[in-house]
C-alpha cells in the first residue's frame, strides 16, 4: 500500500487511530485481502488468524454506551461494525470514519464495496450503505 499514510500534515509522526489517507484502488485491496483470510495476490499479508480475531464479536448487548449512527444496533468486532454475526463472529461488516467512506465486507458471500459520498454530512446514515448491500446480495441469488 504504497499510497496509504497514517500521517497527516500537521503532525510529525504517523497516527494510525485517526485513520490513513489513501486511495479507492488500496482500500479496496485492502479489503479484498481481509476476504481472502489475510492474502493478497497470493502473498500472505496477515494470518489467517489475524482475520479471525478481527471477526470476532468483542462486546456483548448493553455494553456500548455510545456509538455512530451508522452502528446503532450493531456488535463490535475489533475496527469494525457487524452487519451480520453467525453468534460469534462476524459473516459481514462495515467501518466507517468519521470523514471518510463507508465500506462492507461480506464474507459469507465474497464481496467488498466502499461507498463515497459526495459530501460531507453532519449525520452518518447506515441506510444507503445497507440498501447497497441488499442489492448486490439481490443480484447474487438472483444467478
Amino acid at each position: 500500500m504504497r499510497q496509504t499514510s497514517f500521517a497527516t500534515l500537521d503532525a510529525p509522526a504517523p497516527n494510525p487511530s485517526m485513520g490513513a489517507s489513501s486511495t479507492a484502488n488500496e482500500y479496496l485491496n485492502f479489503l479484498c485481502m481481509l476476504i481472502n483470510n489475510g492474502v493478497y495476490n497470493g502473498i500472505k499479508v496477515l494470518r489467517e488468524e489475524a482475520i479471525k480475531e478481527m471477526r470476532t464479536i468483542q462486546t456483548q448487548e448493553g455494553q456500548i454506551k455510545s456509538e455512530p449512527k451508522a452502528a446503532e444496533g450493531m456488535p463490535y468486532t475489533l475496527g469494525s461494525w457487524a452487519v451480520e454475526t453467525n453468534g460469534k463472529e462476524a459473516n459481514a461488516s462495515t467501518s466507517s470514519g468519521l470523514l471518510g467512506p463507508i465500506a462492507i465486507v461480506d464474507w459469507c458471500r465474497g464481496y467488498a464495496f466502499v461507498l463515497f459520498s459526495k459530501a460531507l454530512q453532519n449525520e452518518q446514515r447506515k441506510e444507503p450503505c445497507v440498501e447497497m448491500a441488499e442489492a448486490v446480495n439481490d443480484r447474487l441469488h438472483s444467478k
